[in-house]
């Protein structure tokens, strides 16, 4: 019996042309991009993951990939999807406050509030252009699909360029691909009723073989999968059904990397696989409505997004920001906090011991006055993987500038990658839009940030040739009456050429005898 699931499929007006090999390009091969949302580094293992594992050996492991900050899952997304960080596309958080849209804060879960975000901000969603236009201004076509939420595949490809994008929860967009996706795969897959996602992630893959490669066989795609994301959540870092997870999503390549194989396809697509974001354990200690309600400012003049740790203050009054920054960085179960920079570009924000908005490619116009973030240690869990933070909701989560959230891999195999390498060369999400293009011989667009990571392929230098450079930036100041509290956060960051990555924050206090 077919499954019955509601199903949105979106009517995009005018023709989409027909491509055609670009004669110039580098390459004729495709690029496919998998992300596995939430996953540990430690999980690539022969033990826990043989064939991601396995592909890793075959090609090439960035060692020093980073997500970008706040490491959540849709800001993630749209890195990925225009190869820029919060900064300059202006997706800001899983959780976001865009007045013209809505008078409270809302999920960019939610479908339907992120296409009327687009309306309302005369068509800015996303303030950077994306892959997906780019390719297409090229006469190439890309595809986004997955099992992951709506909201998370619409920003893969927001714009719906060339096949649009599916995702196996409902999300068919435009009208045209959605129909032809359905009368492939015959119905969507049914709900899992407990993690893991095992039926939504089988559609999923299975989408990208009958549908991509057999029906679309698009220049670009992307793959998002829910896994381990949603059980680790629920059930913590390493535990026993968050691997379970771990080896279900890894199975599940092994079944791709087979079918690419059996269509003769294996010397022709280039595979890159990476995640959103790391993991840690929490701790359940910071309240961020409680930390700002401490500096005694009437409520009426600010607004926090809990979930998300954002302040805005109404007028941007700078006494007001000064009084919460300043509660904010005697709290200990605080971390870094940040405020617009004093000066354009300047790493320091305006509140004496904060660090700017910019120092974490974080500033525009949608930014709160404040971003403040959990603190975090390197203590294990009792299942022996280190990282927690001071964060609440869960067993486990994210989002926070700790080397354990920020820090993930990168695994590369294809015809146009190195062979049997491992990289220590900084590389990060924002990377991967230029990457493709210049697989493909499209001129990247000018707002990517990212760069090309030439000592992954096969052309490129040896990532022992690769100049790294590492830079420090600590903000302190001195806090209560006696100014016997010491506060300091330090930034650090890594740079390959033009591009910076954000490595980690860490947050000190010390209270000196009076």
């Amino acid at each position: 019996m077919k499954a019955f699931i509601s199903v949105l499929i979106l009517l995009v007006a005018g023709p989409v042309a027909l491509f055609a090999k670009d004669p110039t390009a580098r390459s004729e091969n495709p690029v496919l991009v998998l992300i596995f949302d939430g996953l540990r580094p430690e999980y690539i293992s022969p033990e826990r993951m043989p064939n991601l594992h396995a592909l890793g050996e075959k090609g090439v492991v960035a060692e020093r990939h980073h997500a970008v900050y706040p490491t959540v899952t849709r800001v993630n997304a749209a890195s990925l999807s225009t190869g820029a960080t919060p900064g300059t596309h202006g997706m800001l958080h899983n959780t976001i406050y865009l007045p013209e849209v809505s008078e409270q804060a809302f999920s960019s879960a939610d479908l339907e509030m992120l296409q009327r975000a687009g309306k309302r901000t005369g068509d800015r969603l996303l303030t950077a252009a994306t892959l997906g236009e780019t390719l297409e201004a090229a006469g190439k076509r890309l595809w986004a699909a997955g099992s992951s939420g709506n909201g998370t595949t619409y920003l893969l490809n927001h714009r719906l360029s060339g096949y649009g994008a599916a995702s196996a929860r409902g999300f068919l967009a435009p009208q045209s691909s959605g129909r032809r996706i359905l009368g492939i795969m015959e119905e969507l897959a049914p709900a899992d009723a407990e993690p893991p996602y095992r039926q939504r992630n089988r559609w999923a893959f299975e989408a990208l073989l009958k549908v991509g490669l057999d029906e679309f066989q698009p220049q670009a795609a992307f793959l998002w999968i829910t896994d381990p994301d949603f059980t680790t959540h629920r059930e913590g870092v390493g535990a026993p059904l968050t691997l379970e997870a771990v080896r279900h999503v890894d199975e599940e390549l092994g079944r791709l990397i087979d079918g690419i194989r059996e269509r003769g396809l294996e010397d022709r697509i280039n595979i890159f696989v990476t995640t959103d974001h790391g993991f840690s354990t929490l701790t359940n200690e910071m309240d961020p409505e409680e930390a700002v309600a401490a500096s005694g400012v009437d409520p009426e003049q600010y607004m926090v997004v809990p979930d998300r740790p954002k302040v805005y203050v109404k007028n941007s009054d700078p006494e007001i920001i000064r009084r919460i920054a300043q509660t904010l960085q005697r709290d200990e179960t605080v971390g870094a906090v940040f405020t617009r920079a004093g000066n354009p570009g300047d790493p320091f924000g305006a509140v004496p011991g904060t660090l700017s908005l910019d120092s974490v490619f974080y500033d525009h116009d949608r930014a709160p006055d404040i971003l403040f973030d959990a603190d975090w240690s390197d203590r294990k869990n009792e299942y022996g993987f280190a990282g927690h933070t001071t964060q609440t909701r869960y067993p486990a989560s994210h989002g926070s500038a700790s080397p354990f959230d920020i820090g993930i891999h990168l695994v590369a195999a294809g015809p146009d990658i190195r062979q049997g390498k491992r990289s220590d060369v900084p590389t990060g999400n924002i990377d991967l839009a230029p990457t493709i293009c210049y697989l493909l011989g499209v001129s990247p667009a000018d707002s990517m940030e990212g760069r090309v990571l030439h000592e992954l392929l096969r052309d490129g230098p040896e990532s022992a040739e690769v100049s790294v450079a590492e830079r420090s930036i600590t903000a302190r100041t001195r806090l209560d009456d006696d100014g016997s509290l010491d506060y300091e956060v330090t930034v650090h960051r890594l740079r390959v050429d033009e591009t910076e990555y954000l490595h980690f924050t860490e947050t000190r206090r010390h209270r000196r005898d009076p």
